[in-house]
């Protein structure tokens, strides 16, 4: 019985750590965009959307290769897709976009960035510590996403139905 528990604990955490090995593919490329938008002068909303809108495809293939592979007999595609874009439509758009306006518009984390930015601010120049923070936003907020995303793939998006 406990060996049955903890091989069960092993296969959940090296599931969870390939989740988080594909997510950081995706948040790279995401913030990348996010970035690009950011820099190019987009609200930061909007750059959110649209990384968000770019990437949400690659983590299903990647998910579904990778994490999630065991389950893929018995799932229909499609649904899966659907289920991953509502799972991250949640954490993605509504997660991020209320913890971003947390971060940039309510709470005021100058101080407790400001040692960060300052060794940061040697090679990236922001404007200020303020432009700083809406480069940080997305980093912070994946503390949270992340966890919240692999559950909700794990029992809801990528769940087996019994036939």
């Amino acid at each position: 019985m406990f060996r049955e528990k903890m091989g069960k604990a092993v296969v959940f955490f090296m599931q969870f750590v390939r989740f988080g090995l594909v997510g950081a593919v995706n948040s790279a490329i995401n913030y990348f965009i996010y970035a690009v938008c950011i820099k190019a002068g987009m609200h930061y909303i909007g750059a959110n959307v649209v990384g968000f809108m770019l990437t949400i495809f690659s983590a299903y293939l990647l998910q579904s290769k990778f994490v999630f592979k065991e389950c893929g007999k018995s799932l229909i595609w499609w649904k899966v897709l659907l289920k991953t874009y509502v799972s991250y439509a949640f954490t993605g758009l509504l997660l991020t976009n209320v913890l971003s306006i947390l971060w940039i518009d309510i709470l005021d984390l100058s101080t407790v960035l400001y040692p960060i930015y300052t060794v940061l601010d040697r090679y990236f120049k922001w404007p200020d510590i303020f432009v700083f923070i809406k480069y940080m936003a997305p980093v912070l907020n994946t503390l949270f996403s992340i966890p919240i995303n692999f559950l909700i793939n794990k029992y809801w998006a990528y769940r087996e139905t019994e036939s």
